[in-house]
């Protein structure tokens, strides 16, 4: 069941965002064709062309706007309109608990956000042109090139090296999931107001992330014993896997937080519309 409520929101989420997509990667062609065929000759540019040229960048510059705030909006609509509105009476009944609900909105929320983060970095490597795309199939390649190099230099090391990579980049997608939890656990106090809910879930967002990062600043001012901690260690090694760890720790207890909380409201406060 959680495998048809993953697949439900991510049909939902792209019914929206597929376009946008495209439309941002049609942009950025076109304006890497201009760019690389019309304005990159040398040669004295047409008016026209030049007020191609500005079009086409106001537009593709709209565009990658709008992938922000429509993946904004998607993130906070799926979740606000899919369990707090009266589409909340349907979802609740479903044999699934109510994290499951909430996590998979947040599942796909993340993997739309990633998207939308690839798609932009996408588009602004298009105005390279014809070399982008072969830059792109050499991409393979070079990360072979580069494990197989690693590995010959000092194995233990590299490998050492690329778990500490993964452990950032899970800091990071935890990180960003609990910022979208952040969101929902806002919405969710907001929604047991009978009045304004949505001003509410603004003026309580405010307010959770003043908590939060009040705790990060006070962990901050704290950091230089964990800094001389790990200036005493003596094993290089360690002291990547501490630093990884330890921030992958601080956002896994923060999403643990706002997942509990977000949980506890809607199982025991909610009031839908």
């Amino acid at each position: 069941m959680f495998r048809k409520l993953l697949k439900y929101e991510w049909r939902a989420m792209m019914r929206t965002m597929l376009p946008i997509y495209g439309a941002t990667l049609a942009v950025a062609l076109i304006n890497g064709f201009l760019f690389q065929n019309v304005f990159g000759t040398g040669s004295e540019t047409p008016a026209l062309l030049e007020y191609t040229r500005i079009a086409t960048m106001t537009l593709y510059i709209f565009v990658m706007a709008a992938i922000g705030v429509f993946t904004a909006v998607m993130v906070i609509q799926r979740f606000y309109k899919g369990l707090l509105r009266q589409e909340g009476y349907l979802m609740f009944t479903l044999p699934v608990k109510t994290w499951q609900l909430v996590f998979s909105k947040a599942c796909v929320s993340l993997a739309a956000t990633f998207c939308s983060l690839t798609v932009g970095i996408l588009s602004l490597g298009m105005f390279g042109g014809i070399d982008f795309f072969g830059a792109l199939f050499q991409i393979p390649g070079l990360i072979v090139e580069f494990i197989q190099e690693g590995m010959a230099a000092d194995r233990t090391l590299f490998l050492h090296c690329m778990v500490f990579g993964v452990e950032l980049l899970l800091a990071l997608a935890v990180g960003t999931l609990s910022s979208i939890y952040e969101l929902y656990f806002s919405m969710a106090l907001g929604q047991m107001s009978r009045n304004h809910k949505i001003i509410w879930s603004v003026l309580w967002f405010v307010a959770v992330s003043t908590v939060f990062n009040f705790i990060s600043m006070v962990l901050m001012g704290n950091a230089s014993l964990f800094v001389r901690f790990l200036d005493g260690m003596e094993n290089g090694v360690a002291f990547l896997h501490v630093l990884g760890l330890g921030l992958l720790a601080m956002q896994a207890v923060s999403l643990a937080l706002l997942m509990g909380g977000t949980g506890y409201v809607l199982e025991r406060r909610l009031n839908l519309e």
